[in-house]
């Protein structure tokens, strides 16, 4: 089974009609792949979601079950990251032009093997420019 790092990008088309694409939900429709997420998703998926609530997006009750849904579908790691995991995104964030954020994904990416699904471009080409594959979900 592959390994499929998601960034919240990928939950967000996942969960709002707004930002759905075809090829998200491709990839959401794997049979053969484990996602999993750095610590900081839980974090950047509920912020998200607070925002499409508080834009009249989605109410509390569909945020709610879609936090619930989505945690129990992506294994998240290292629960808190260790500092080497720190300063490796942090590497990551600064030869990639990349916020840190988006670095840990990156991070986890590379670390694991596994491959990176995202709808943020540079994210995208930082991770192909590392051999990492992609999911590219815009």
């Amino acid at each position: 089974m592959k390994r499929v790092v998601i960034d919240a990008s990928v939950a967000f088309s996942w969960i709002l009609a707004t930002q759905n694409t075809r090829s998200a939900e491709v990839l959401r429709s794997l049979t053969n792949a484990e996602f999993v997420a750095p610590y900081i998703f839980s974090f950047e998926l509920r912020n998200g979601l607070l925002r499409a609530e508080r834009q009249k997006r989605l109410s509390s009750a569909v945020a709610d079950l879609a936090i619930a849904d989505l945690l129990g579908a992506v294994v998240q790691r290292d629960d808190p990251p260790t500092p080497a995991i720190m300063e490796a995104a942090l590497a990551l964030a600064r030869a990639h032009s990349l916020s840190f954020f988006d670095a840990c994904y990156l991070e986890l990416a590379q670390r694991i093997g596994g491959e990176l699904a995202s709808r943020d471009a540079p994210l995208i080409a930082a991770a192909e420019e590392l051999g990492i594959g992609t999911y590219d979900a815009r």
